[in-house]
C-alpha cells in the first residue's frame, strides 16, 4: 500500500495548526486572556493569531460590579415582562406569519444596562 504525499502534507498541516493553537492558548493564559477563544483563533488563523496574541498587552483585571437591589429588580421585571409577553402572545408569535411584540423590548439595553441580562 502506497501512502500518497498529500496525506503526509495534510497530517503535517494538522499538527502545525494544533501547534499554533496550543501556543496561542499558552500565551493567552500568560496574558490573562480568554484561553479557549485564542485556541480556536490559533487553530483557524494560525500564524496571524499567534502574532496578534504575542503583540497584545497583558489584560487588566476588572473588578466585578456590585449590583444594587434596584438594578436586580429592574432586571427581573424586564425578564418577566419579556417572557410573559412572549407566552401570552404565542398564537401570533409562532405561526406562518410571525408578529413578535416582545421583540420590541430589545431596544431597552440602549436605555438601561439592567435590560441586558433581563433580555439576553
Amino acid at each position: 500500500m502506497e501512502v500518497s504525499v498529500s496525506l503526509f502534507v495534510l497530517i503535517f498541516l494538522l499538527f502545525l495548526r494544533l501547534a499554533f493553537a496550543t501556543i496561542c492558548a499558552l500565551l493567552a493564559r500568560r496574558k490573562d486572556r480568554y484561553i479557549t477563544g485564542w485556541f480556536a483563533l490559533g487553530l483557524f488563523f494560525g500564524l496571524i493569531a499567534l502574532i496578534i496574541i504575542a503583540l497584545l498587552p497583558k489584560a487588566e483585571r476588572k473588578r466585578l460590579p456590585t449590583y444594587t437591589n434596584k438594578y436586580l429588580a429592574q432586571t427581573s421585571l424586564i425578564a418577566a415582562l419579556y417572557s410573559t409577553t412572549t407566552v401570552i402572545l404565542a398564537p401570533i408569535s409562532y405561526g406562518p406569519i410571525q408578529l413578535r411584540v416582545s421583540e420590541a423590548l430589545t431596544i431597552l439595553p440602549y436605555l438601561t444596562p439592567a435590560a441586558i441580562p433581563g433580555l439576553f
